[in-house]
C-alpha cells in the first residue's frame, strides 16, 4: 500500500533561525566540523519522501480439525519534520495462530504475537539528535546519528487457550501467556562530550552521550 509526501511546515524557515541561516555567506556555507570532518550546516530536502505499508495474511486448513493463521506487516513512513532519518526505523510485527478441533466441545488454540523496531537514543536536549530539541539548534545535527546510540525493542507473547462447551449456552476458556518485552542497546558511547557550538554560536553541533536502557520483563498471566 502506497504512502503520501511528506507535509508540514519548513522548518529551515522559522522566525527563530532568521539572523543565523546565512546561505549567500560561503564561510557559514562552508563551515567543517573538525571533529567530524563534515559541513556544518546542510539543508536536508525532508519534503520529497513518500511512504509505504505492506501487509499479508495467509490462513487456510492444514487437515481435518487443524487450522492455521500467519500475518505480517511493516511501514516505512516518510517523517514529517526534521530527524535523523527520512523514514521510520526498520519494524515488523508477526501474528500466528494453531487451531485444533480435538472434540466437538473442546478446542485448543496456540498462538501469539511477535513485534521489533528499534530507535535512535538520545538524552541530551543540547546535540543529542537531529530535531526541533533546543528551540531547534540541533536542527544541523548529521543524519542517521544519535548522541546515544540505538536502542533495539523486541516484543513476544504466545499463548495457549483450551475451549469446552458445557451445553449450547454454557462454555468456559482456559487462557495462560507468555510475554516477553526487551530493550537492547547499541553503539552507545563510553564516554560523554561537552557541548559544542557552530563558529556563529548558535546551531549545535553533534556529540556523545553516554547513556542507555536496557532490560527485559517476563510475565506469565493466566485467564478463566
Amino acid at each position: 500500500m502506497g504512502g503520501a509526501n511528506h507535509w508540514g511546515p519548513n522548518y529551515y524557515d522559522a522566525a527563530i533561525h532568521k539572523s543565523h541561516m546565512e546561505w549567500d555567506n560561503p564561510e557559514w556555507v562552508n563551515e567543517i566540523d573538525s571533529t567530524t570532518g563534515k559541513l556544518v550546516h546542510q539543508k536536508i530536502d525532508y519534503t520529497k519522501y513518500a511512504g509505504y505499508a505492506l501487509q499479508g495474511n495467509i490462513t487456510g486448513p492444514l487437515m481435518k480439525g487443524v487450522s492455521f493463521f500467519l500475518g505480517g506487516r511493516t511501514n516505512n513512513n516518510a517523517v514529517n519534520n526534521i530527524s535523523p532519518l527520512s523514514h521510520s526505523a526498520d519494524n515488523f510485527e508477526g501474528t500466528w495462530k494453531l487451531s485444533l478441533n480435538l472434540h466437538p466441545k473442546i478446542s485448543l488454540k496456540f498462538g501469539g504475537v511477535y513485534s521489533q523496531n528499534w530507535n535512535y537514543h538520545s538524552v541530551a536536549e543540547v546535540g543529542g539528535i537531529r530535531g526541533m530539541e533546543d528551540d531547534g539548534k540541533n536542527i544541523f545535527l548529521p543524519m542517521n546519528n544519535a548522541s546515544s546510540g540505538i536502542i533495539n525493542n523486541t516484543n513476544q507473547m504466545s499463548y495457549l487457550a483450551i475451549s469446552h462447551m458445557l451445553s449450547e449456552r454454557t462454555y468456559y476458556e482456559l487462557r495462560v501467556s507468555n510475554s516477553i518485552n526487551a530493550q537492547t542497546p547499541e553503539d552507545f558511547p563510553d564516554s560523554t562530550m561537552e557541548i559544542r557550538k557552530d563558529a556563529d554560536g548558535w546551531f549545535n553541533l553533534p556529540r556523545d552521550v553516554h547513556a542507555f536502557d536496557e532490560g527485559e520483563r517476563t510475565r506469565f498471566p493466566g485467564k478463566v
